[in-house]
């Protein structure tokens, strides 16, 4: 009885250890980890401070989900001291579930325990599926694509699926807009953009979707210049939580794309208003600035084989 009460006690004084040990972080956990993988002064990581590790950047406080893996792997290996072996088995993971692995964020100078501080994508990967009869099919045969999120100042104003469908692009887009209910779908500045060009041309064909009650109005545009109206099939759905999804198939002869290319260049973006002012903001899945001056920071979309390779 007295052994399992020795034992109670010095599992309960490890844990006060490692808890005291992360309380106590800065600066020491900091300096070693900053020290292991060379982070530069005024860095995003070195600006954190305690906020590597903690939801506040001041000292102490609840940890966040990097924070927390730090202090599992300490008590795993019984000690409070952190060293670069013990943050390598902690690289692998993804603290805070934004689907970047912690050394990769480190690497690209975001913040592992903020779901919201994450690298910019340089690119996708997209899938063949069967052509749909209808727009009404495509949520359901793009339901277990990758949602890839747009986001403004780390806050995701909509996310995008997609795929190759017989000679068309087929998307699922959702638009997270306040100013959007059930009962007024139709809100003018609220929009969805889907450029693209093949691998290795300059310019780019773009598509702007403007959302409107039951459907979106489909411009076309080569660069800056507006070109004749594309057929597109499209649908509209308000969102129980705000804002719609919209389902298109937008013929890929009018983004001038192979459908047997193995990849091309691709850039999508929402306007949308999130905060309480109901002012629109932009957000694109690359990182191209409104206006898309040009196609320098579209992303890869690579296209998979029906074996997904």
């Amino acid at each position: 009885m007295n052994r399992q009460r020795w034992a109670v006690s010095m599992l309960l004084s490890l844990g006060l250890l490692v808890v005291s040990a992360m309380a106590q972080a800065f600066p020491g956990f900091l300096s070693v980890t900053k020290e292991t993988y060379g982070i530069a002064k005024d860095s995003t990581i070195d600006k954190a401070h305690c906020g590597l590790c903690h939801v506040a950047t001041t000292k102490g406080g609840a940890l966040n989900p990097f924070g927390s893996d730090v202090a599992k792997i300490l008590k795993d290996n019984q000690t409070h001291k952190l060293t670069k072996e013990l943050l390598a088995k902690i690289e692998a993971l993804d603290s805070d579930q934004d689907g970047v692995s912690n050394i990769n964020e480190i690497k690209a100078d975001t913040l592992p325990g903020d779901p919201n501080s994450t690298p910019p994508l340089k690119s996708v990967q997209i899938s063949h599926i069967a052509a749909p009869e209808s727009v009404d099919g495509i949520a359901g045969l793009l339901n277990n694509a990758t949602a890839y999120p747009m986001k403004s100042a780390g806050t995701k104003l909509g996310d995008i699926r997609c795929a190759i469908a017989g000679q068309n692009l087929a998307i699922d887009v959702r638009v997270y807009d306040k100013r959007i209910t059930a009962g007024n779908t139709e809100v003018t500045g609220s929009s969805i953009e889907i450029a693209a060009v093949a691998s290795g041309k300059k310019g780019y064909r773009r598509v702007l979707l403007q959302q409107g009650r039951l459907l979106l109005d489909a411009d076309l545009f080569d660069g800056a210049n507006k070109l004749e109206k594309p057929e597109i099939k499209s649908k509209l759905t308000a969102l129980k939580e705000n804002g719609y999804e919209a389902v298109a198939l937008i013929p890929l002869t009018a983004l001038q794309i192979d459908p047997q290319a193995p990849s091309f260049l691709l850039e999508s973006a929402v306007v949308a208003a999130v905060t309480a002012d109901g002012k629109p903001q932009f957000a694109s899945l690359f990182g191209s600035p409104q206006g898309y001056p040009d196609s320098s920071k579209f992303g890869t979309a690579t296209v998979l084989t029906e074996k997904g390779k």
